[in-house]
């Protein structure tokens, strides 16, 4: 494998991951320094009633988002939507805490946060091919490679149905 290629995918995936921990800890510990809770609407105890196909649907809406609109801003919408997330996920747990719940993000959020990892870096991927070559032209091309990756398209699904069946599943049975 192209070595350039190896340390840009690790780069990118350390990107990712330190901006989403950045969020996290502010939401973990800052959880009303942004402002943004009043937009989170988190209630009092964890939502009941979803099902397998809404914690899927919602969880496949944002990485499809984060995805296509990522590549159309080259990343900006990534890096932003990755540290909101990261937020979401610290605030969360700073609420559940109160409640001693905060290990019911654990078991789903090892499949949801990995999918949402790997869908933050296809957009970041495209944004790097774009920029490297400076033409329009190779936009067709960096789209097609990077964006409609089936490979990663499949991890990404197969680790959201494993995260909804988790959260509707067996995440109930502990509230």
């Amino acid at each position: 494998m192209n070595k350039k290629l190896v340390t840009t995918t690790h780069t990118i995936y350390l990107i990712i991951v330190t901006v989403y921990i950045a969020g996290m800890f502010i939401g973990l510990y800052f959880p009303k320094s942004i402002g943004w809770n009043t937009l989170l609407q988190v209630s009092d105890t964890p939502n009941k009633g979803h099902t397998f196909i809404d914690y899927f649907i919602n969880n496949f809406n944002v990485s499809y988002l984060t995805i296509f609109l990522g590549a159309f801003t080259l990343g900006f919408y990534t890096i932003y939507i990755c540290f909101f997330n990261g937020y979401i996920l610290g605030y969360g747990i700073n609420i559940l805490t109160t409640f001693g719940l905060q290990f019911l993000v654990l078991p789903h959020g090892i499949f949801e946060v990995s999918a949402f990892i790997i869908s933050c870096s296809m957009p970041l991927r495209f944004s790097i091919a774009v920029l490297k070559k400076r033409s329009i032209k190779c936009i067709p091309q960096a789209f097609i490679v990077h964006i409609f990756n089936f490979r990663l398209w499949a991890i990404i699904i197969i680790l959201l149905l494993l995260a909804a069946v988790i959260e509707a599943k067996i995440t109930p049975l502990f509230i």
